[in-house]
């Protein structure tokens, strides 16, 4: 009984994202732009030159899609995860980098 209490607490925190720290990860890159089309998407290029991509949610976002002018070029560091998503456009699920978090680096 005491297990199964420890399993399920373990999944409630995981689902609250208190273990984030531990699972996420962050990359340094240029910011090039937000996409809003089905989805929000970041464009950053990364330090090897190539650009990634991440789903972004509109709060973390919104104040970078609104004066993305503001932003290009300049070097951000992105707190992502890998998490999947299921896309009802393509009735598929996908495992997607996921924007945790967006901020400029100093």
């Amino acid at each position: 009984m005491l297990t199964r209490k420890i399993i399920v607490l373990i999944l409630t925190l995981i689902s609250l994202n208190v273990y984030s720290k531990e699972i996420s990860k962050k990359t340094i890159g240029t910011f090039l732009n937000l996409i809003y089309s089905d989805y929000l998407y970041l464009t950053i290029k990364g330090s090897d030159g190539k650009a990634q991509d991440y789903y972004c949610n509109l709060p973390i976002c919104a104040e970078w899609e609104m004066n993305q002018s503001g932003f290009k070029e300049k070097k951000v560091i992105v707190t992502w995860r890998f998490k999947n998503m299921f896309f009802k456009e393509i009735k598929k699920e996908q495992n997607i980098r996921e924007c945790l978090d967006l901020k400029l680096e100093k």
